[in-house]
């Protein structure tokens, strides 16, 4: 279970750092804003992901208020954990204790 946020926080943080290497070296001189692609992420829902899991959102922020609102959501990516495996053979019994 741990490895599997560990690899969901390494894809979010690559596609934030890939997001904002475009806003990397405007030397415009105009008083433009600029909108930015954000991610989002919020549990998914048992339709989705039915032994749970993250849905990661991702598009431009078009108001520039720093949050990626429900209607600017471009694209999404669901990050489900897998079914639980089944039970295993029982071990050897141990020795008696003294």
């Amino acid at each position: 279970m741990r490895s599997r946020i560990s690899i969901v926080g390494m894809l979010v943080l690559l596609m934030i750092g890939a997001s904002l290497a475009g806003c990397v070296g405007n030397d415009d001189e105009d008083d433009e804003k600029i909108s930015v692609t954000v991610i989002d992420m919020t549990q998914a829902t048992t339709t989705e992901c039915p032994d749970g899991g993250v849905a990661i959102h991702s598009g431009l922020d078009a108001n520039s208020n720093g949050v990626l609102d429900s209607d600017e959501r471009d694209d999404k990516f669901l990050a489900c954990n897998g079914a639980d495996g089944s039970n295993g053979a029982d071990g050897a019994d141990g020795a008696d204790g003294s």
